[in-house]
């Protein structure tokens, strides 16, 4: 029995043709397999598919982890997402809030300023008024104790008149 390759095994066979040297039989001796050998080699070949397989089963479990990573980690960033824009809306009204209370406390305390400045001018225009009448009612006080000794004054000088007259009479 010769020992060769099954060449069914290898799909296509491209025959190639050996010139013929002295060389070219010992390789052809040396080409011929055992049976054990093609045994073996067929052998190889299926635990080589087995693996592949294998592989291929773990690559294709590993694209379904990888599809349920993906959709998973995109439904929770858009979770993340949608309640970031939330907090963002939140701080934006509260500080829309704030600057509002902000302007209305600015505003009233501006009024009470003005207000202030308000009754200020017109406690000093009153003061102003106050002190005016006072000064001529320390005008008129003076005036009127001028008039009330012009008219002592004048009694005195009647009465002394009067004396006369009555002497000369």
């Amino acid at each position: 029995m010769s020992r060769e390759l099954n060449r069914d095994l290898f799909g296509e066979t491209v025959s190639v043709e050996i010139p013929s040297r002295p060389m070219a039989k010992k390789n052809e001796a040396q080409m011929i397999a055992t049976n054990e050998d093609v045994k073996l080699l067929g052998y190889q070949v299926d635990t080589m598919t087995k693996k592949i397989k294998e592989f291929e089963s773990r690559m294709e479990t590993l694209a379904s982890k990888w599809d349920e990573f993906s959709s998973t980690a995109k439904l929770r960033f858009e979770r993340i997402q949608g309640n970031f824009q939330r907090q963002t809306e939140a701080l934006q009204n509260s500080f829309k809030d704030i600057h509002s209370k902000i302007a209305t406390v600015a505003s009233r305390t501006n009024e009470r300023k003005m207000s202030e400045v308000g009754t200020q001018e017109m406690m000093e225009r009153h003061q102003q008024v106050v002190q005016s009448f006072e000064a001529r009612l320390q005008g008129l006080q003076k005036t009127i104790s001028e008039q009330q000794y012009q008219i002592l004054g004048l009694k005195a000088e009647m009465k002394d008149l009067l004396k006369e007259l009555g002497k000369t009479k």
